[in-house]
């Protein structure tokens, strides 16, 4: 038996993908609360943050009028992403914090989801912005030190050019 073709297509393909990285964001948290507490500052913004993102990847996927503009849900899902892992940096050492990391996943969502290389970037940039922020919340950081730079890229890059390698290609395969 095959799946329907509809069950197969590139939305369904990202839906399932954008799934997968906001319960890998949603067991990331938790995993913390429980083999690391000490390094949450700040546990109920943590906790109100992967209360909320569970209840936001709950009613992103319920039959809704998202469902037929899957662009739209793809976006907010994104959305949903870059903000959870934001609060949750915040809350467990700013820029720090190892939530930095995850922030590959929204950025090669973005490749999966959309196929363009230039909402990766643009994503990638408006990405940076916030972890600028991060650095200016976090004590001790100078955000015109060369090691705050090194920080952000050895982070945000390699996620970067896998998702401008994924986004490109995807445009490639569409046209």
């Amino acid at each position: 038996m095959h799946a329907p073709a509809a069950a197969n297509s590139p939305s369904n393909t990202a839906q399932r993908s954008l799934v997968a990285f906001e319960l890998l964001i949603l067991g990331i948290g938790v995993t913390q609360f429980a083999f690391a507490p000490a390094s949450i500052e700040r546990p109920m913004i943590a906790v109100s943050t992967l209360a909320t993102l569970a209840s936001l990847i709950l009613m992103l996927r319920i039959p809704s009028p998202l469902r037929k503009r899957a662009q739209l849900q793809h976006g907010l899902s994104i959305a949903v992403m870059c903000v959870a892992i934001s609060v949750l940096a915040f809350a467990t050492g700013s820029a720090h914090s190892l939530f930095t990391a995850l922030y590959c996943l929204p950025i090669v969502a973005a490749a999966i989801a959309f196929g363009r290389w230039w909402l990766v970037a643009l994503l990638a940039l408006v990405i940076a912005a916030i972890g600028m922020l991060l650095g200016a919340l976090t004590p001790g950081i100078d955000l015109r030190n060369p090691e705050f730079a090194m920080l952000m890229l050895s982070k945000l890059l390699p996620g970067l050019a896998i998702a401008l390698i994924l986004g490109g290609l995807l445009e490639q395969m569409q046209t």
